[in-house]
């Protein structure tokens, strides 16, 4: 408690909020009556008090009856209108943060203030602060803390804060004041916390500590980024010139055995040392602090393939090795295995240049897309192993996995559900609107001839140029506009094409141009991002014509023409995670016999995007099974129908469907 201040008059509170408004106004010049807003005063330890609300209601009212302000702002519509224009309270109304906030809520001052608690009184302070931040008038007033007072200043307002922790897995311990919560799948949830100024502090191993301040006036949610320490491995392999994948980033060849990595982020890591005529070995490994670790690779034993078929239900493979190096063999067999599954799916056209994609990406990790495999048969002669081995492939995930690192797959536009997209962009060239808008005709090429649907030019031609600027800044408008024209994908771009040089060769100018494309793309369900990046030129190009404007349109159609793979992958990519997520189905199948169900089982676990499969219950030809199916409903109902089982789709519900086996 404050020490006593010397006595002055103490008055009931509806005599100190009289004189409050009474001081307040007086020093207002005569010819002016601003439009003002009143705050909730702040009690002792920055609290939002019962009593700070109260003497705020009653302040408004008074201040209004005086006559000398144009509008009082209510408290709720104040709120609203904080609400409406984004502004949230990080810190509470001061008089630096006046300025910047109340020409967005449409008033011309501020009212706020404070109690400080005196023991057998309270002193009360208010400010009228304008949009300069200077000071329109002050009123204090020394209120007697009779009963009624004394409950309000103790009838702390409550809010529940939720606070976010990103990244979620992280074992984060979030502490508000002295209460303490460990998070849940990223979540902490504080109940019954007094309104007011909150410190919150998270730590979490393997990340550093943070501390953020706010003021809590209504319940609220709040997302904090954590940021993971870094350290530093050390790493001794033998063979020396061992390549090593880390996190399934090629960092090359140890330097005489030895690799250091510098600034590693704190957590789970991978990694994955390789050498010729040596068996590969993979660790996983927790890094909270430096750390240093040898790897000895083992001398590979012999291992031939000698026979690969792709069949049914998967790849027949015919495999002979060292009779101690089955398990190598097997991982042979994986990896050859996933060699025929890509080159099934990938055409010479959209094989990247760079076989290391497949290599580190792909083929390193084999077993991770083998669906299910058995050895068919086994023997051994004179120290020789001889297998055959059958093999299954998730082409779901290796098409996925193929796609998201930028190897072009047809399969995978089918499996995203073929989003409508509409693409807006605004072109300039030298400065000036273009009268053809090759860009935009360019961007939508770009997914046309993928099989996206792209709405037509002309369902959006009547959009203004300042709605793509909008979009570009603002997701929410984006939505909107997708709504409206029925587009589950928006893309915003603003393309600039401006004259670089010019050569004079012979009677003929030859005029140079550069281009530079924004892009933005959104998801008009969530508002997500999908793609937020900027490109220019390739440098190595020759973007000159005899004229200006075909040298901008070929620097235009340059542009777009080197970004097209990365905007392409980024946008369909991010779709396809945002909405393909796992989702758990209740399949309710009558009318079919324990063989038909076991049958039904194997055919259902066979799908691409079958991710488990569980039978809850078989009673009476009425069979219950739990299906975790990586796509749309609409996507599993279509497999349903698809599946060599004679099945009738009865009825759906959100998670449920239900089929008729017919005999």
């Amino acid at each position: 408690m404050p020490p006593e201040k010397p006595a002055a008059p103490e008055m009931t509170v509806d005599m100190g909020i009289d004189k409050l408004a009474r001081e307040v106004t007086k020093s207002l010049a005569l010819e002016s009556r601003p439009k003002i807003a009143v705050v909730d005063l702040l009690g002792p330890n920055d609290n939002h008090t019962q009593l700070g609300s109260f003497i705020s209601d009653k302040l408004i009212r008074k201040l209004f009856m005086s006559g000398r302000f144009e509008k009082v702002l209510e408290r709720k519509l104040l709120r609203d209108l904080l609400v409406q224009q984004r502004i949230e309270l990080e810190g509470y109304f001061d008089q630096d943060t006046v300025e910047s906030i109340v020409g967005k809520i449409g008033v011309d001052a501020i009212v706020m203030g404070f109690i400080t608690d005196y023991g057998s009184r309270v002193d009360v302070n208010v400010r009228l602060i304008d949009t300069r931040g200077e000071i329109l008038g002050v009123g204090e007033a020394q209120i007697a803390k009779d009963q009624g007072v004394k409950n309000m200043l103790q009838g702390l307002k409550k809010a529940t804060l939720t606070v976010a922790v990103n990244p979620s897995d992280a074992e984060a311990s979030v502490t508000v004041g002295e209460n303490v919560v460990k998070s849940i799948d990223g979540i902490a949830i504080f109940s019954d916390l007094a309104q007011g100024k909150r410190s919150i502090i998270i730590t979490a191993k393997g990340y550093e500590m943070v501390q953020e301040s706010i003021y809590l006036n209504d319940d609220r949610s709040i997302t904090i980024p954590l940021t993971p320490r870094t350290v530093t491995l050390s790493l001794r392999i033998d063979p020396p010139q061992a390549e090593i994948l880390f996190d399934g980033e090629n960092k090359g060849k140890a330097s005489q055995g030895v690799m250091v990595l510098k600034n590693v982020p704190s957590g789970k890591h991978t990694i994955l040392a390789r050498a010729e005529k040596h068996l590969p070995e993979a660790r996983e490994i927790e890094l909270y602090e430096n750390k240093a670790i040898s790897i000895e690779l083992t001398a590979g034993p012999r291992i031939k393939i000698a026979k690969l078929k792709r069949g049914e239900p998967g790849f027949s493979i015919d495999i002979s090795a060292d009779s101690s190096a089955k398990e190598e063999a097997l991982h042979a067999a994986f990896r050859r295995t996933i060699e025929q599954a890509v080159g099934a799916q990938i055409t010479s056209e959209t094989t990247p240049e760079n076989a290391g994609v497949l290599k580190d990406k792909i083929y390193a990790y084999a077993e991770g897309f083998v669906k299910k495999w058995e050895i068919l048969s086994e023997r051994t002669d004179n120290q020789l192993l001889v297998l055959k081995v059958r093999a299954s492939v998730r082409e779901g995930r290796l098409n996925k996995a193929l796609f998201l690192n930028g190897i072009d797959v047809q399969k995978v536009y089918e499996w995203v559900g073929n989003p409508r997209i509409v693409v807006i962009v605004e072109e300039y060239i030298d400065g000036q609107p273009s009268q053809i808008n090759i860009a935009q005709a360019e961007l939508e090429e770009i997914f046309r001839s993928r099989n996206i649907t792209v709405l037509s030019s002309g369902q959006i031609e009547k959009i203004k140029k300042r709605d793509v600027r909008l979009l570009i800044e603002h997701p929410d408008h984006a939505r909107i506009l997708g709504n409206r024209l029925g587009a589950e994908i928006v893309v915003a771009g603003k393309c600039l094409s401006n004259f670089s040089r010019k050569v004079q060769i012979s009677n003929f100018t030859q005029y140079f141009y550069s281009a530079y494309l924004q892009v933005q793309a959104y998801n008009t369900s969530t508002g997500e991002i999908l793609l937020s990046s900027h490109y220019k030129n390739d440098k190595k190009a020759d973007l000159s014509a005899l004229g200006k404007f075909d040298a901008a349109m070929n620097a235009i159609k340059n542009c777009i023409g080197s970004a097209k793979s990365d905007i392409v992958f980024k946008i369909v990519g991010n779709w396809y995670d945002s909405f393909n997520k796992p989702e758990t189905y209740q399949l309710f199948v009558e009318g079919i016999t324990y063989e038909n169900l076991q049958g039904l089982n194997r055919q259902l676990y066979a799908l691409n995007n079958c991710r488990d499969l569980v039978v809850r219950g078989f009673e009476k030809n009425l069979a219950e099974l739990d299906f975790k199916y990586e796509g749309t409903k609409s996507h599993l109902v279509n497999d349903l129908l698809n599946l060599k089982m004679p099945l009738t789709i009865v009825r759906e519900t959100q998670n449920r469907i239900f089929v008729r086996f017919r005999r």
